[in-house]
């Protein structure tokens, strides 16, 4: 999980309203819709007004959509005064059906890797808005972020993957074959994980490089625009930085040690010059949501 790029929401007694999710598609609008008139039917609420005050853009590679369900329903969990705990809301959000990263990383921060979801042949492999979140996957390693590593972002101009169109990529591009199956685990259990347990930015710009040439990252990258591939083969260049795609993209990030001022100055001007939005360098988060 990363600081700096947060999603805020307020919550005060009146009359039930929600407003704010601007920033989300009709179909995201309307999913936080059903989730909370699911959350209202099961649980005694108490009349609020709740306010998304600060998100992130959509279908980037970010997460907004999970963060902003989750932010929602533990702040209406805490101003009604009722326990439903971290299972139960992570299962009301309808989040995480194909990762669990982004359910488990909102309460608890940190790198994280879950051990994924039984497969149901009978429907084959879907995006998480397609499957049901109910099953929660259960965390197989979660690693605080060393404090010096520092993380930069951009966005080129790429494709933002949703709805039907995410739907036929899954469909097009699945089953990966079970070699690259097994590299790809191997590299993030005996490769990545370890790497950020002993600080280890070296191992994790290999690692990286050989997880986005395998399996389904491999087609994740190959299904992105020539910008988006290009900004990442001159990210990976850099000797200090350890690049990867976020997701499905077009969010690109950069991983660096104590990263130097010039380094910095470099990334920024290359986003320029490939015409990408720079938005910006930020630390590590290990601790999950906060109250203020």
């Amino acid at each position: 999980m990363l600081n700096d790029f947060p999603v805020e929401i307020s919550v005060a007694l009146g009359r039930h309203r929600l407003t704010g999710l601007q920033l989300l598609d009709r179909r995201g609008q309307a999913d936080i819709f059903t989730v909370l008139e699911r959350f209202k039917k099961l649980f005694p609420v108490r009349s609020t007004q709740i306010m998304v005050r600060l998100t992130l853009p959509q279908h980037i590679g970010l997460g907004t959509k999970t963060a902003i369900t989750l932010a929602i329903l533990k702040g209406w969990e805490i101003f009604s005064g009722i326990r439903i705990g971290m299972r139960r809301l992570q299962q009301l959000s309808g989040r995480g059906g194909v990762s669990g990263v982004g359910i488990h990383g909102f309460f608890k921060g940190g790198f994280i890797v879950d051990v994924g979801h039984k497969f149901e042949y009978d429907r084959g492999f879907v995006p998480s808005s397609f499957r049901n979140g109910s099953d929660v996957p259960p965390i197989a390693s979660r690693f605080r972020i060393p404090k010096s590593w520092r993380f930069a972002l951009f966005l080129p101009k790429g494709h933002r993957y949703s709805g039907g169109r995410e739907l036929r990529f899954f469909r097009e591009n699945t089953p990966v074959p079970k070699s690259e199956v097994k590299d790809t685990l191997a590299l993030i259990h005996h490769g990545l994980a370890p790497a950020v347990l002993t600080d280890d930015i070296a191992v994790v710009r290999d690692v990286l490089g050989e997880i986005h040439r395998l399996g389904f990252k491999r087609r994740e990258l190959e299904g992105q625009t020539g910008a988006v591939r290009r900004l990442l083969t001159k990210i990976s260049e850099f000797p200090e930085c350890a690049g990867g795609m976020s997701s499905m993209g077009p969010l690109i990030y950069a991983v660096m040690k104590k990263p130097s001022e010039d380094l910095l100055a470099e990334l920024e001007r290359l986003a320029r010059k490939e015409g990408a939005s720079f938005l910006g360098v930020c630390e590590g988060r290990n601790k999950g949501f906060e109250v203020i």
